[in-house]
């Protein structure tokens, strides 16, 4: 497999990295289930010489132009490609939509709009493929849901509406995206927030500002302190911390540090987890357990602060060092290796719950998080397989490697060095034949996640 590693190596820095809180779901829309392997009925895949191919389920291949790279397909079914160093479009048939011919292109977007750079002037592409309209721009962002867009103009920041006019004059040095209505704007060296008037409805005092969650909260900083504020810019709570970020995309809670040591607190800035932890690792479970980090060993807090279990679990590091935590999936399962050595052979992995039990006994050689289907890859002597919640295989194990079950059902596996497509039955939807299909799915899946 081009990417095959051990899943837990895999995760790398992600565990650690901060969650933007964003924009997700800024309109209400409803979650989605998750990634499919065939998106628009296409799965990416690589003939044995690398070269990227989209198969039906039947595992034929749709000529896609002999591009150098491709993304997933965008909702609208249009797909991102690349050949040498330019950028175009090609339509979910395979046919040219833009020939590659911009210096950097984005996907499109919910809006049906694409933004793509030509000689250092960006612009927007509609669903044809031809300019949204004629403005140019320094650089361009996606339109919000209030249908203004971020874009600069002579070093300054303004917003644009769907007709590509400013509607909120260039004037920011830096700013944000429309976020829930508002946008954090920095002006004279100081941060507020702006309606789609491009009125300060917070005034600008804060020497930084953050996005509002789904919450409608947002962290800020005055005068060395952090604050959590609401969209009326009253203060909700102040934490005594060197550092806060959120936990979730809905500004639930928040990891805080003091004195190097990690701890949560809640939207209220009630503190649910003390900081005395070196680290606060990946997501929050179902019912909102954490877990934590101390002297490497892995624990699981519960959600009203409880220890579910004290820090006992081993960690394994990536090959930056960092420990590597794959996060609860949907059924509140995490996988673990029973030995702490740096990605060491021999190594045996289970699964523990958010409660803090073990409830599958460490005997795999490698164990992959379970995703949305209800099934996971593990490893054992040499061959892959897929285990339900019980520890007990629903396929048995024989693949060389695999993607791991996506929301729609299908597995990519390899047989001998070339790679199918299996359903939940492990039934092969056509004898192997390809370098490679797919990408393996190494971090818990989180409700409505696509990664």
């Amino acid at each position: 497999m081009r990417n095959s590693i051990k899943v837990l190596s895999f995760a790398l820095a992600l565990v650690f990295a901060a969650l933007a809180v964003g924009c997700a779901n800024e309109a209400g829309s409803e979650p989605v289930k998750g990634r499919t392997l065939f998106e628009h009925g296409r799965a990416k895949a690589y003939d044995e010489s690398g070269n990227i191919l989209f198969i039906d389920k039947e595992g034929e291949p749709i000529d896609m132009g002999g591009f150098d790279y491709a993304d997933a397909f965008s909702e609208n079914g249009i797909l991102r490609v690349r050949r040498g160093e330019k950028w175009g479009f090609i339509n979910e048939d395979g046919s040219v939509l833009v020939e590659p011919v911009f210096d950097y292109a984005y996907p499109y977007d919910k809006n049906g709009l694409a933004i793509v750079e030509l000689g250092e002037k960006w612009f927007y592409l509609n669903e044809k493929g031809e300019r949204a309209f004629d403005a140019e721009f320094q650089y361009a962002f996606e339109f919000a849901d209030n249908g203004l867009a971020r874009a600069v103009a002579d070093g300054n920041n303004g917003y644009i509406d769907m007709n590509g006019e400013f509607v909120i004059e260039p004037r920011f040095f830096r700013a944000h995206e429309f976020c829930r209505g508002l946008a954090a704007v920095e002006e004279n060296g100081k941060w507020g927030y702006i309606n789609g008037s491009g009125e300060f409805v917070i005034e600008p005092i804060y020497s930084s500002a953050e996005d509002f969650s789904e919450q409608g909260l947002a962290i800020v900083v005055s005068g060395g302190k952090h604050a959590v504020i609401d969209m009326n810019g009253e203060v909700v709570f102040e934490p005594e911390c060197e550092f806060i970020d959120p936990m979730d995309t809905a500004g639930n809670y928040y990891r805080i540090s003091i004195d190097g040591r990690s701890g949560i607190v809640d939207k209220t800035g009630r503190v649910i987890v003390e900081p005395e932890y070196d680290e606060i690792l990946g997501n929050i479970s179902p019912k909102g357990s954490f877990a934590v980090l101390e002297d490497g060993k892995i624990g699981i807090i519960g959600s009203d602060g409880s220890v579910l279990m004290e820090p006992s679990l081993n960690a394994v590091r990536n090959v930056f060092f960092d420990v590597c935590w794959s996060g609860f999936a949907p059924n509140g399962l995490a996988a673990f290796p029973a030995k702490g050595e740096y990605l060491s052979s021999g190594n045996d992995f289970g699964y523990v719950d958010e409660n803090g039990s073990i409830v599958i006994e460490p005997r795999f050689d490698d164990a992959r998080p379970f995703t949305w289907v209800g099934l996971a890859a593990v490893q054992k002597d040499g061959k892959w397989g897929f285990i339900n919640e019980k520890g007990e295989y629903a396929i048995e194990p024989k693949y060389d490697d695999t993607t791991g079950f996506y929301a729609d059902g299908y597995a990519g596996v390899s047989l001998g060095g070339l790679w199918t497509v299996i359903d939940l039955k492990g039934e092969m939807l056509f004898e192997p034949k390809y370098g490679e299909i797919g990408e393996p799915i190494i971090w818990a899946p989180q409700p409505g996640d696509r990664r």
